[in-house]
């Protein structure tokens, strides 16, 4: 019996712990899923949430608002501490839990009380989605160093408490952690060299890669034209695609998007603008534009994916990336900037490309050049390929499976 946690039910996150849910049930398995907050359609899955009276609600909304007046303004990152007024312990449902695997649990479970309150037998598996985990707080990597050493002075916050809260909240995940059977996974190459500087996870079990699976199946390659009409653009336009859980998030750099799709404009006359995600940008863009909100279905997202000629990833940080995944299972080229664990989501020259961080006017010039030469074609042929070798489904379960006996049985 496996019990995964995640405080959300959408992001990607929450995308993985699903996938691995549903084939581990489809080899026979028994597996659970608890969320906090939203909707999540699938066998045994339950929502909880450990502030149950309206003071606990009111208190928790409180230590939020004083979280966000203490955090700069012009910080690169969220922040965010796993430290609630109350207890969040485990429920004795999950008592007689093989495995708890933990994904990203802020702002939901207190991690010293709910890892005590967890049966010392039970092995703690835990996917590294971002820096969330591995620090005093911060959400993503903003090149501070900070943390490998203690997170004495925080960058994300504002005099005093950067001196306090950041070490204090380390030093609470670091005692929590201490003494358990913690098998760390990271989901990228990137993520890994991060677990094995955190102080957090200095005493883990064992670490372990394993790249998030996809089950290409579900992403179907449609054919580009009548991708294209079905969503009301026309056969004869160039289709630049983005796409994100919500299309405001910064970390997700639609800003950065914009201009490049702006400079592309520029220099072809028959651009088209594909975006999907809640939100809208906040930037105008220049060329024609289609918005098809938050996609639900992977047909939904197939036939999205499907439209684009090509498909852009801006972020400012991305552990992995599994959107990469999703458009070059459905046969689309994709680029992004050389962040975090995209070099391994992307094949660079044979599935996409990869440029500078935040260089635009690269990002641009290499999406252009590489339809003019006719490259696009072959890439599109390659994408699905690539995806199927490296990020099947079957092939991250398997990985899953074997982690967690290699927990049961150490």
């Amino acid at each position: 019996k496996i019990v995964h946690f995640n405080t959300y039910s959408q992001g990607g996150s929450a995308v993985l712990m699903q996938r691995l849910h549903e084939s581990i049930l489809a080899r026979g398995m028994e597996s659970q899923l608890r969320t906090r907050h939203g909707e999540i359609k699938c066998q045994n899955s339950q929502l909880i949430d450990f502030q149950r009276y309206w003071i606990d609600k009111l208190v928790e909304r409180t230590q939020y608002s004083f979280e966000r007046r203490v955090h700069r303004a012009d910080a690169d990152s969220y922040f965010s501490r796993t430290k609630t007024l109350h207890p969040t312990r485990l429920p004795e449902s999950d008592r007689d839990a093989d495995i708890i695997h933990m994904h990203w649990v802020g702002r939901w479970l207190d991690l010293p009380s709910f890892v005590d309150s967890i049966p010392i037998h039970i092995p703690i598996v835990w996917t590294i989605h971002d820096m969330s985990p591995l620090a005093g707080g911060c959400i993503s990597d903003i090149n501070c160093a900070q943390w490998e050493n203690g997170c004495q002075v925080c960058p994300l916050l504002r005099s005093p408490m950067n001196l306090v809260w950041a070490r204090r909240e380390l030093k609470r995940r670091r005692k929590a952690l201490r003494s358990r059977k913690l098998c760390a996974v990271a989901n990228s190459n990137y993520t890994r060299r991060m677990v094995e500087k955190s102080l957090v996870f200095q005493h883990r079990h064992s670490l372990h890669t394993i790249h998030p699976g996809i089950d290409v199946g579900k992403y179907e390659a449609i054919n580009t034209a009548l991708a294209k009409q079905s969503l009301g653009i026309s056969s004869d336009r160039f289709v630049i695609g983005f796409g994100a859980a919500s299309v405001t998030d910064e970390i997700k750099g639609c800003g950065h998007f914009v201009k490049t799709v702006n400079k592309l404009n520029r220099e072809i006359d028959d651009l088209h603008v594909l975006i999907f995600g809640e939100g809208s940008p906040r930037l105008p863009i220049d060329a024609p534009m289609t918005e098809l909100g938050l996609l639900k279905t992977h047909d939904q997202q197939s036939v999205a994916y499907s439209a684009m000629d090509a498909f852009v990833i801006a972020s400012k940080m991305e552990t992995f990336g599994q959107v990469a995944s999703e458009a070059q299972a459905c046969g689309t080229p994709t680029y992004a900037f050389d962040v975090g664990g995209l070099s391994d989501a992307i094949s660079n020259g044979e599935t996409g490309g990869i440029v500078p961080h935040a260089n635009c006017n690269a990002l641009a010039d290499l999406i252009r050049k590489d339809r003019e030469s006719g490259k696009l074609t072959k890439m599109a042929t390659n994408c699905r390929e690539w995806v199927r070798a490296n990020f099947s489904l079957e092939q991250s379960t398997s990985a899953y499976l074997d982690v967690y006996h290699s927990a049961l049985n150490s």
